[in-house]
């Protein structure tokens, strides 16, 4: 604007220069054509001004009109832009939320997985040692049941009378000499040799598993007759019905009672070492043994060392309680030795207390003759 503006005060000036001029050199008509053009030109050129002002005004209103659309759109842009980088915000937080809370179940579902899993949550092999433990339970009941029959079938059994006792006798003896003759006798050529020599007074043999069919199963039952004596003959019924026979039922059923623990207590050592069919071939101790060792020596030892390496806290916990199970059942059998053995100790103190009395009877006796002997004298 301010260029416009002098270029017109210099027109200006050359016109009024030019004017001067031209009256002292052409005379006023030539002044008055000058002044005419003058006039004509600056009619033009301040049409041009005004154009050039009116078109610089539009264009400068056009300008600032784009300039705050300019403004605007920026201004939308920008804010659109926030916009958009928070709801990228958000949405980067949600996914990642997710993808966490995706991490966390699937941990979670490892994690369950591994506890119930066979190998790092349930312990050492759990079905084998539960058939196993359940194997060893049944069979130690069977022993129970066993060995009171051994009880029964025995010659001198509780209870029982025989019609000869002679003939019992013998037998034990034909039984000895054909099945276990021992090497001395046989050197004395009272017998011949057996496979089990002395194996009816051979007290080791009850300690050692054998089969409930073998010749040694035999002669641990032989054993057990030879421990509890000679058997008690019957009576003929008038007999029985004295005070001589009343007597001896009495003495008879006193001798039973006392004999009764530890004849249960070797019948029991015998079932409990002996092999059966039902518990695949082994003896109730045989699998006793087997259930120690899972956990202190031989091959399943060091496989169950190997295996508890590998379990979470959930395997270790129901293994631990495995092993506890396990000892109170130990501990409640050998409460039940411990009754066994208590029951046959008492029978002992009973059965030396009796020795004992009759020893003071037959003393007060001799000391009561001797006094009545020295009375006499």
């Amino acid at each position: 604007m301010k260029r416009t503006i002098a270029a017109f005060m210099t027109v200006l000036l050359i016109c009024s220069a030019a004017t001067v001029s031209a009256q002292s050199m052409y005379g006023f008509e030539a002044l008055r054509d000058v002044i005419i053009r003058v006039i004509e030109y600056s009619s033009q050129l301040r049409s041009q001004l005004v154009g050039f002002l009116n078109s610089f005004g539009l264009q400068m209103d056009q300008a600032q009109a784009n300039i705050r659309s300019y403004i605007k759109i920026a201004t939308a842009q920008d804010a659109a832009s926030s916009k958009n980088v928070v709801d990228s915000i958000v949405r980067s937080g949600q996914a990642l939320v997710d993808v966490m809370q995706n991490q966390e179940i699937a941990d979670d579902m490892a994690d369950a997985t591994a506890d119930v899993h066979w190998l790092t949550g349930q312990g050492y092999d759990p079905c084998g040692t539960a058939y196993r433990v359940e194997s060893m339970d049944m069979g130690f009941d069977m022993a129970r049941q066993r060995a009171r029959r051994t009880v029964a079938d025995a010659d001198a059994a509780p209870g029982k009378l025989v019609a000869s006792r002679t003939k019992v006798m013998q037998d034990r003896l034909r039984k000895h000499k054909e099945k276990f003759c021992s090497a001395s006798e046989a050197a004395s050529g009272v017998c011949t040799q057996s496979e089990v020599p002395g194996g009816d007074v051979n007290a080791a043999l009850l300690f050692e598993p054998a089969e409930e069919d073998s010749l040694k199963a035999e002669a641990r039952k032989a054993y057990i007759d030879h421990v509890l004596g000679e058997p008690d003959q019957k009576t003929e019924k008038r007999a029985g019905r004295t005070a001589a026979g009343e007597q001896y039922f009495l003495d008879k059923s006193h001798k039973d009672s006392l004999m009764s623990s530890p004849a249960l207590s070797f019948s029991k050592i015998d079932a409990d070492n002996t092999r059966t069919k039902e518990l695949n071939g082994k003896s109730p101790n045989e699998l006793m043994k087997d259930a120690v060792n899972q956990y202190f020596g031989g091959e399943r030892g060091r496989e169950w060392a190997q295996r508890m390496a590998m379990q979470r806290m959930r395997g270790l916990l129901a293994e631990a309680n495995r092993m506890a199970a396990l000892e109170n059942w130990m501990r409640y059998k050998n409460y039940e030795r411990e009754l066994r053995m208590e029951a046959s100790l008492a029978a002992l103190s009973l059965a030396v207390t009796k020795g004992n009395r009759r020893h003071a009877s037959m003393a007060g006796d001799r000391a009561s003759a001797n006094q009545k002997a020295s009375e006499i004298e």
